[in-house]
């Protein structure tokens, strides 16, 4: 009894074993399959992946060109506006220089004109003053001042500060009126010829009580300079006045 317990127990145990192989084998069948399986969905997945990955990166090169073709129009189209807005200005830029060139030239020629003007309405209203005296700078029997420069259409008053003096005048220009003023009076003269005037005090001349008065530029005063050689020969005294007041005439 106990042999045959025994003996079953062993085949028993025997068959366990045999049973634990199939298993074990199963299971590595099993493993096998599996990892293959898995290996294979990797490999399908990576090329899926691959092949997605290739899709997205000619895609975003498309949109990356497209929008690059895009940026070249915009900028083509900017620069031609851009182009086009200078020029523009350019042009609007020449026009204004050339209306402001205009403007001031024409403003310039008016105040030139105006400036004349007013140099002419002051050379016409403005008086100077010659006093006759017994005493002056240049000695007894004097004008003062003896020589003046004034312009066309200016006045001259010979004022009688003194008394027992006249001013008569001894030359005048072409065309010009000449004057006598009356022993210890005042006498106002307009000099509207330019050229050299010469005049003096009648009572006194033999003292060299003479004067010259320039009116406007003077190109010749030879006319002046042979006119005072006459009055030379009336003085016994202060010969050398005239002459200083000629030399003056420039």
């Amino acid at each position: 009894m106990g042999a045959i317990i025994g003996l079953a127990s062993f085949f028993m145990l025997t068959a366990c074993d045999s049973e634990k192989s199939d298993i074990a084998e199963k299971a590595k069948e099993i493993a096998t399959e599996t990892s293959n399986s898995v290996e294979q969905v990797v490999a399908d997945t990576s090329d899926k992946a691959k092949e997605v990955a290739g899709a997205a990166s000619d895609q975003a090169k498309e949109i990356a060109s497209d929008a690059a073709d895009k940026a070249n129009e915009v900028t083509a189209a900017v620069s031609d506006h851009t182009k086009e807005l200078v020029s523009d200005v350019a042009d609007k830029a020449e026009e204004v220089a050339v209306v402001t060139s205009d403007s001031a030239e024409n403003v310039a020629a008016e105040v030139e004109t105006m400036a004349a003007a007013e140099d002419s309405s002051n050379a016409a209203g403005q008086e100077y003053i010659v006093k006759m005296l017994n005493n002056g700078e240049d000695g007894m029997m004097v004008f003062e001042p003896a020589f003046l420069k004034v312009e066309k259409g200016a006045t001259v008053k010979f004022e009688a500060t003194d008394a027992g003096h006249d001013s008569v005048s001894a030359y005048v220009p072409d065309g010009a009126e000449g004057w006598k003023g009356d022993n210890s009076k005042d006498i106002t003269v307009t000099l509207d010829t330019e050229g050299v005037y010469l005049y003096k005090c009648t009572p006194h001349i033999m003292m060299g009580m003479v004067g010259v008065i320039q009116v406007g530029a003077v190109t010749d005063k030879s006319g002046a300079e042979k006119a005072s050689e006459e009055l030379l020969a009336k003085m016994a005294m202060g010969k050398e006045r005239l002459g200083k007041y000629l030399s003056e005439v420039k």
